[in-house]
């Protein structure tokens, strides 16, 4: 029954709180002393309906009473009302009472109300002053109504609406809610807030091989890992996929949450077994410390910030967040946007080739072609500016492909000339990995310029490999599958690994231009040799970058080297100057005597017969 219904019949009882009552009700009265009609509504009601006089002893209870608290009504009739008040809501009883016997009506007053059992009901209670004929407050009139189910309903959706369901943790929305709260909590007391984000390395591995179960469990035990790390009123959230929000406060200086963000580092760090195999977990952090004017957005933005900066440089690190950085990101932000229209004009990006030379015939036999970026008002914007612009925005995938179809349509032009091998293109991670056109792209230009499939080679670095080897496996496959000639470049800058070479299917090995600077000092010269004999016994062919001294040069051939690049044989240079060095066949190795030509036993047989 409804509430106004109910209502209706108290009118009737003398219970109402308007109008004047044919029959007031005096303390004592029981439901069989009042009219049949009213008695019965009143009983039939879900709600429970008591009254009570001025004393605050129970006068009536309904079945609907009975039924909420678990009293029958001969257990509460004369005992006052605060025998239902839990303990710890103080005089809140005697604080409704006074206010209903001052003419005051209390309407949907939400409290907890104890039952016989010793339980709490959350009700929602409605009070109203009985009076006499003479309009006299004579006691009270209480309705109240179970909303448990109600609020435990509404608990679950404001569980799930501010809390991650899969690690219990705070979700994004009450995280930024929290740094909200606690900004001017620090400006009050004087103290200093930061903000960590923590996103995992490599977590995609886990997923993509284990499958997502076994990455939702990593999550949960990350998430313990670091719920034991954090003090007495530090925040951790979950923002989503495997990114964490850290909120860190009253710090005594920003070194104060550099050094929590190398703790959580050090504590994200140690393998985890998921389904029978070992996984190595290890975590980068971006740190945002809160300036005077910060707002919960701009720390979030600079901890990001920094964040990408953290992966950039190694993983497995943290980095704070500096003034100086905002303008690096704004820099970047203007490249972004002019690289954008660069790639939509004709005539701002192009290519350039650096010559690739035989350390055996003293031709050239090759080229590498590198992308070159010229703006109309800035000038020439180096590689170094806009290429990892360009992989960070994803504009990589245009400009690789510009790139890649321009190389190949020169390359056309150069492929019947005697000696010439081809034109090599470097491939970003992004493009070998997240991309799933790159094979497609391949086949598109190799068929469109009509050159032969050896003739293209890909450029990978040993980077990609140690990123994402796994990733990178199925796409080098597929790409040697086509008949593209793959090389792995930068080897020897510190991530060297022979399973590279024997595992995936490379036909070249690029010597990084660090070791080749040295190469006449004993030490750097030995392990340059070691490399190219190691290529050679896995039948790859040897190439050395950074060659700027014709000292470098004839040590390179002195140790059997194949090809060569750099300074000395030229700069990157236009498709119109190199189509005239390789007609005129200049010998920059005139000086210095030419090695025995290899026999064809000592290399794989194709590669032989190309140099």
């Amino acid at each position: 029954m409804s509430r106004p219904a109910v209502l209706t019949a108290l009118t009737r009882l003398g219970i109402r709180r308007n109008g004047r009552q044919s029959r007031p009700l005096s303390a004592g009265t029981t439901w069989s002393r009042l009219p049949d009609a009213a008695a019965a509504i009143v009983e039939s009601s879900q709600d429970a309906i008591f009254g009570k006089d001025r004393e605050g002893l129970i006068t009536v209870w309904n079945r609907g009473a009975e039924r909420l608290y678990g009293y029958a009504a001969a257990e509460v009739i004369g005992q006052p009302v605060s025998m239902l008040i839990p303990p710890d809501h103080g005089g809140e009883g005697q604080d409704i009472l006074r206010r209903v016997l001052s003419g005051e009506h209390v309407e949907d007053y939400q409290t907890e109300r104890l039952c016989k059992d010793g339980s709490l009901v959350t009700i929602s209670l409605a009070v109203s002053p009985i009076r006499d004929l003479d309009g006299h407050v004579i006691g009270a009139s209480s309705i109240a109504r179970d909303v448990t189910p109600a609020m435990r309903a509404q608990e679950t959706i404001l569980h799930q609406t501010l809390y991650d369901e899969l690690t219990g943790l705070p979700n994004r929305t009450l995280f930024l809610d929290r740094v909200d709260h606690a900004l001017p909590r620090s400006d009050r007391r004087g103290q200093l807030i930061a903000v960590l984000l923590i996103d995992l390395d490599r977590f995609t591995l886990v997923n993509d091989s284990l499958g997502h179960d076994a990455g939702d469990e990593l999550l949960r035990r990350v998430a313990a890992r670091l719920t034991g790390a954090m003090r007495a009123g530090d925040t951790l959230a979950r923002f989503g996929g495997d990114e964490f929000a850290v909120l860190l406060e009253a710090l005594p200086s920003e070194a104060s949450a550099s050094e929590m963000a190398d703790r959580l580092t050090r504590v994200l760090k140690g393998p985890e077994v998921l389904s029978g195999v070992e996984y190595s977990v290890s975590g980068s952090i971006g740190i945002a410390c809160r300036t005077i004017d910060s707002t919960a957005g701009d720390l979030l933005r600079d901890a990001d910030t920094a964040l990408r900066r953290a992966k950039a440089a190694g993983r497995g690190r943290s980095e704070r967040f500096r003034s100086e950085i905002r303008s690096q990101v704004l820099g970047r932000v203007r490249t972004e946007s002019a690289l954008r229209a660069a790639l939509a004009a004709d005539d701002q990006i192009y290519v350039h080739y650096q010559p690739l030379v035989s350390l055996h015939t003293h031709q050239i036999v090759g080229a590498e072609a590198l992308a070159r970026w010229t703006h109309p008002d800035w000038g020439p914007v180096g590689p170094i500016d806009f290429i990892p612009v360009a992989e960070d925005s994803g504009l990589i995938y245009e400009l690789g492909a510009r790139i890649m179809r321009q190389a190949a349509h020169d390359c056309a032009c150069w492929q019947e000339e005697a000696g010439f091998a081809g034109v090599a293109v470097n491939v970003s991670t992004r493009q070998l990995v997240e991309s799933d056109g790159v094979s497609d792209l391949v086949s598109e230009v190799i068929a469109a310029e009509g050159i032969a499939p050896g003739f293209l080679t890909l450029e990978i670095t040993e980077s990609v490999l140690i990123e994402c080897l796994d990733e990178a496996r199925l796409s080098l496959e597929s790409l040697h599958d086509l008949g593209v000639r793959l090389s792995l470049d930068d080897f020897g800058t510190g991530y060297s690994s022979l399973s590279y070479l024997s595992a995936l299917p490379f036909q070249s090995v690029k010597i990084d231009r660090t070791l080749i600077g040295d190469i006449v000092a004993p030490r750097a010269g030995a392990l340059v040799a070691a490399i190219i004999q190691m290529g050679h016994a896995l039948n790859l062919q040897v190439i050395a970058e950074g060659v700027e001294t014709v000292a470098q040069a004839a040590r390179l051939q002195a140790l059997d080297c194949d090809l060569a690049q750099g300074f000395y044989f030229g700069a990157p240079m236009a498709s119109e100057r190199l189509t005239a060095l390789i007609a005129n066949h200049p010998d920059w190795l005139s000086g210095i005597e030419r090695p025995p030509t290899p026999i064809a036993h000592e290399r794989q047989p194709a590669l032989a017969a190309r140099l």
